[in-house]
């Protein structure tokens, strides 16, 4: 069974129980989002700091990600009715926790402590190198706030959720092959914003 068969359905049935007024069924919803949010933000937290940081990590981050995404949900003017609406809720909360946990590592910069911790021991993080990481990815997601609704979306589901590009076809009504066109739009527009840096789109 293939991972939209196994996944979506499960989301969708959760939802619906959640509409509904079951609200056992947001456990359930957990479960079959949760890990893989845990994993997708250990991902993006792995590519985004160049040494590990004991309070920057993907168990923290998908906690309020988690907190922010069930707070949003209990609101009844956002409350997503189906997988994709569920996806996307959920890409733009991680999207929002990891811009923020990059503005207060870039406003830690001036703290001597911080700057002790990331170049103690081999391969030392230096200040250049972390200004450099910093301008980086600030040019990456202001690149990704600057995308079509399509390029976006698309974004969200590939990078973000690490969807397969036909479980994002399946999701969103679409084509692989117009997906595959616009992941190929959005890989170029990161490229370019990002030219002088080695893209994070793989």
């Amino acid at each position: 069974m293939s991972e939209t068969d196994q996944t979506i359905p499960a989301i969708e049935q959760c939802l619906a129980r959640l509409a509904n007024g079951d609200s056992s069924a947001w456990d359930e919803l957990i479960t079959h989002a949760f890990e893989r949010l845990v994993a997708q933000c250990g991902r993006i937290i792995g590519q985004q700091l160049s040494r590990p940081h004991p309070l920057i990590t993907e168990n923290a981050v998908a906690a309020e990600v988690h907190q922010r995404l069930r707070k949003a949900m209990e609101a009844d003017n956002v409350q997503p009715k189906t997988a994709r609406e569920f996806f996307g809720l959920a890409a733009r909360n991680i999207r929002w926790q990891i811009q923020d946990m990059l503005r207060k590592r870039t406003e830690q910069q001036g703290d001597t402590s911080w700057f002790a911790q990331l170049t103690a021991g081999t391969g030392a993080c230096t200040p250049a190198k972390l200004a450099q990481e910093n301008e980086k990815w600030e040019l990456f997601w202001q690149t990704v706030d600057q995308f079509t609704d399509d390029e976006r979306e698309v974004f969200d589901l590939i990078w973000i959720h690490g969807l397969s590009q036909y479980a994002a076809a399946d999701t969103i009504g679409k084509t692989r092959n117009q997906i595959d066109s616009i992941w190929r739009r959005v890989k170029m527009k990161i490229a370019k914003a990002c030219k002088d840096y080695a893209s994070p789109l793989k």
